[in-house]
């Protein structure tokens, strides 16, 4: 049950009514069929938290540990945005499907570039690269570009 004098008190979980957008105070945000509201304000912070706690051997977000995903990656994701409590598992879900999209394009821009991403140590980057350069994990990668075109 949304809370009393919830910026989204009124809003259905599946979209916004009658194409209005909410307006929220700073720092809000609010789940929609989609993804989140605003954007913007999500995405910045759903970034913000995989460049401050990324610090795992890893090549692909769900490879994380749930409990660290749950408790470290989504705890850090709370104390940057607020939302109504009432779609708190919707917004987990969106978090954890926007941050494992994130995370891989970070990590297909930094293969692209041949670049350290700032906030990722030089030894974890070199651990990294060594990964990329599996040959299961570079076939991964071309059958999914094959089954994006």
């Amino acid at each position: 049950m949304p809370i009393p004098d919830s910026p989204y008190e009124d809003l259905k979980e599946d979209a916004l009514p009658d194409g209005l957008l909410p307006d929220l105070p700073p720092g809000w945000i609010m789940p929609t069929a989609k993804g989140f509201f605003p954007p913007k304000e999500a995405s910045k912070n759903i970034t913000n938290t995989l460049k401050d706690v990324f610090r795992h051997p890893v090549t692909s977000y769900h490879q994380i540990d749930e409990e660290i995903r749950n408790n470290v990656f989504f705890e850090r994701f709370r104390t940057l945005v607020k939302w109504d409590p009432a779609p708190e598992e919707q917004v987990k879900v969106l978090f954890h499907c926007k941050a494992s999209k994130r995370l891989s394009d970070i990590f297909s821009q930094a293969r692209k570039q041949n670049k350290r991403p700032s906030r990722i140590g030089p030894e974890l980057w070199e651990t990294l690269l060594a990964l990329f350069d599996n040959p299961e994990e570079k076939n991964k990668r071309e059958k999914a570009k094959e089954n994006r075109a």
